[in-house]
């Protein structure tokens, strides 16, 4: 694993911190879901991408957000 440093707006940083608040995962593990979500959306079609909005959209209106987030972040691990 490698170690990446970046600069942030103040007002990203905070809406990281917050984000961090309500999922209680690391800040680290936040962005790291971030990036991951963006590499791969330049890979997907508008309709790809309108199916993950509509599903997060489920999950957080559920409350099972973090969990599915967890179990995608297994997975990769073992990967």
């Amino acid at each position: 694993m490698k170690t990446l440093t970046l600069a942030l707006d103040d007002e990203l940083y905070a809406a990281l911190e917050e984000q961090a608040g309500i999922t209680g995962l690391p800040i680290s593990d936040i962005a790291t879901e971030a990036l991951e979500l963006w590499l791969m959306a330049g890979e997907l079609d508008e309709t790809e991408l309108a199916e993950i909005d509509a599903a997060l959209r489920d999950l957080e209106e559920s409350g099972e957000a973090e969990e599915f987030f967890r179990n995608i972040r297994q997975e990769l691990d073992a990967e």
